[in-house]
C-alpha cells in the first residue's frame, strides 16, 4: 500500500514539474551613480522565462541565461532620485518611498545589457503593464509583497534581489 502511494506521488510530482513554469534568474551589479560608474552596488535581477526547461532537464544541461532574448529586468530603487540632501538623509538611515521597476528587453547581449536596461528604464514609466506582460500572477504577488519603504541599510536593492532570487523558485511551486 505504501509502495503504491509513493509511485502515485512520484507520478504527480513529475507531472507537476512538467507543466510548471520555469524561470532563470541572475543578479548583476550596476553603478549607483552615473558619475561614479565603478561603484557597482546597485543590483538588478534578470528573469527569463525558460520554455525549454523540460528538454534541458532530459539532456542534463545547465540552464543558460546567456541567451539574452525575451528578458525581464527587475530592480528596486528610491522613487525620486535624491538630491545632495536626500543622499545625506539616506546615509543617516532615513526612509524614502521606493519603487520596483520592471522592464522587458526583447533582445540584448552581455556587453550592452546594462546600457539597454538604463535606456529602457528612462523611457518606461508604467511598470505594472510589463509585470502583466510577464503573465504570472504568482510573480506579481511576490513583487507586491515587498515593503517599498526604501532604507539604505535594511531595505535596499540588494535585500530586494536576495528576496526575489530566494523566493521566486519557492513561490512558483
Amino acid at each position: 500500500m505504501v509502495f503504491g502511494s509513493s509511485i502515485l506521488f512520484g507520478i504527480l510530482f513529475y507531472t507537476y514539474n512538467l507543466f510548471a513554469s520555469a524561470y532563470q534568474t541572475r543578479v548583476i551589479n550596476t553603478a549607483i551613480l552615473p558619475v561614479y560608474p565603478h561603484l557597482k552596488f546597485h543590483h538588478i535581477i534578470l528573469v527569463k522565462p525558460d520554455s525549454s526547461a523540460k528538454r534541458r532537464e532530459k539532456n542534463g544541461k545547465v540552464l543558460d541565461i546567456d541567451k539574452l532574448n525575451d528578458l525581464y529586468i527587475i530592480d528596486y530603487t528610491p522613487k525620486k532620485q535624491p538630491d545632495f540632501l536626500g543622499y545625506i538623509k539616506l546615509l543617516l538611515g532615513y526612509e524614502t518611498e521606493g519603487i520596483i521597476r520592471m522592464i522587458h528587453l526583447k533582445k540584448t547581449n552581455e556587453n550592452r545589457i546594462v546600457e539597454d536596461w538604463f535606456n529602457s528604464v528612462q523611457k518606461t514609466r508604467d511598470y505594472d503593464t510589463i509585470i502583466k506582460k510577464l503573465n504570472n500572477r504568482k510573480i506579481k504577488r511576490l513583487i507586491n509583497n515587498w515593503n517599498t519603504s526604501f532604507n539604505l541599510y535594511s531595505n535596499n536593492c540588494q535585500h530586494f534581489s536576495e528576496f526575489i532570487v530566494k523566493e521566486l523558485p519557492e513561490h512558483l511551486r
